[in-house]
């Protein structure tokens, strides 16, 4: 939790103000709704391509059932499932769900039935459905060289990781219980009882920890891995053999999918009165962000941003938005676009270090002013500029910066060395009283 720093209102003071022309990034995201067939109740998303493919699964609103699905260019398509012999004759498994799909089209997942148990299964490019294994088994993920890894039931209840690769399996246990990701390197990251764990052309490597309950969830071809560490379920980044903790939201969060130019999603938990809830989020540039913070809403129905997201090479990201007044959980692709005043990012979110914060889209040649709290609020008024509402419950002054001719300010602070926590970040722009959404940064002391 955050150091309280009511006393402290001045702790993070203004060094000096940096101007540097350089391109706008895209911060903000338009929905997108996906093809969501009359029938079904929900959706669930489990990957997404650099081209936008979306794969996952449909739950169908009048029997529980799901169904595995793909979503090229906005529209649905239902993969095949695989087929059993049953009291004498063919019969289809009744369920499925796709969880991931690599760069050529090839989809993974699981074709199951209520009484044996689940098949992990192959979607080709090319059409059908191939049964990989003969286990109670589910295939996470693939990479772009068809190596295929997931887990497999031992007993009644324990599960062993395998990698599947031409026609051919082998188990990675000890010490992966369950296999999450692969990349095009063909490292492999997955957990098990004692920890995480990156697989290497033959060798197990231990990843550091926060304390246990370490869960690794992804890996980019740099190598970048993400998840969570400790009891709390912190979230991390393990790069270059260590191990670093994100800023957060809440009681706790993971990180889920990370794409190559280290952009990471995940989910975040908070206390609903006695409901632990969840929401989708995104961490860029040492800053964490809620994704309904930067969505173009309305969304449907009254929605919101609610599911396990996943984010391509792209940027785009795709995710569920639950509909209140529908009681619908639609597919949405979010589309990045170059829009309004964004806190881009801060370097290197380090106490006892001169910090840069770095917001786009200031108005040209205009002042930005900078503030920073501790606690989130709602729709606070900004009294030194009109009209302006502001998400910190206890706002404080950081800075006072000028843009660039192409509207993006670098502002540096002193950030003193007996400063911790999570601290929120927020910009308006003094010229029109925008308000950026706001920003999460962790300073922490690195061992």
């Amino acid at each position: 939790m955050p150091r309280p720093l009511c006393a402290r209102a001045a702790v993070l003071l203004v060094a000096a103000v940096f101007f540097e022309a350089r391109p706008a990034c895209a911060q903000r995201y338009d929905v997108s709704y996906l093809e969501f067939p009359y029938g079904f109740l929900s959706s669930s998303i489990g990957g997404i391509s650099d081209e936008g493919h979306v794969v996952g699964a449909g739950i169908y609103r009048h029997r529980i059932e799901y169904v595995p699905v793909l979503w090229r260019e906005g529209e649905l398509t239902g993969l095949p499932l695989l087929r059993q012999e049953a009291y004498g004759q063919a019969s289809q498994y009744s369920r499925g769900l796709a969880w991931g799909i690599n760069e050529p089209g090839d989809i993974v997942g699981q074709s199951d039935t209520p009484t044996i148990g689940q098949k992990a299964v192959l979607w080709p490019a090319g059409g059908g459905v191939i049964d990989l294994i003969d286990r109670d088994s589910i295939a996470f993920d693939i990479n772009d060289s068809r190596v295929i890894v997931g887990s497999y039931l031992v007993g009644g209840f324990s599960t062993n990781a395998f990698r599947w690769e031409n026609g051919n399996w082998s188990s990675l246990y000890p010490p992966m219980e369950v296999a999450e990701a692969i990349n095009n390197h063909g490292q492999i990251v997955g957990y098990g009882g004692s920890g995480s764990f990156v697989w290497d052309s033959g060798v197990f490597t231990t990843l550091p920890s926060l304390g246990g309950n370490d869960r690794v969830r992804d890996i980019n071809d740099a190598g970048q891995m993400v998840g969570s560490s400790g009891v709390e379920g912190l979230p991390v980044i393990w790069e270059n053999g260590t191990i670093r903790q994100l800023p957060h939201f809440g009681v706790g969060a993971w990180g889920l999918s990370i794409n190559e130019g280290g952009d990471i999603v995940g989910k975040y938990f908070y206390r609903d009165g006695p409901i632990m809830r969840m929401r989708p989020c995104i961490w860029r540039n040492n800053f964490m962000m809620i994704l309904n913070d930067l969505a173009d809403l309305p969304l449907k129905g009254d929605g919101e941003l609610v599911g396990d997201p996943c984010i391509n090479d792209a940027g785009q990201i795709a995710t569920v938005a639950l509909s209140y007044e529908w009681e619908t959980a639609y597919p949405v692709r979010l589309e990045p676009v170059d829009i309004g005043l964004a806190l881009w990012g801060i370097d290197p979110s380090r106490p006892g270090r001169r910090n840069t914060i770095e917001i786009h889209h200031v108005s040209p040649n205009g002042r930005v002013i900078l503030l920073w709290g501790t606690t989130r609020g709602e729709g606070q008024p900004f009294e030194q500029c009109s009209g302006a509402m502001i998400d910190l419950a206890d706002p404080h002054l950081a800075a006072v910066g000028v843009a660039d001719a192409n509207g993006v300010a670098r502002i540096t602070l002193n950030v003193p060395a007996n400063v911790e926590g999570n601290y929120i970040f927020q910009a308006v722009d003094h010229t029109t009283c925008e308000v950026s959404p706001p920003a999460w940064a962790l300073f922490k002391m690195v061992n």
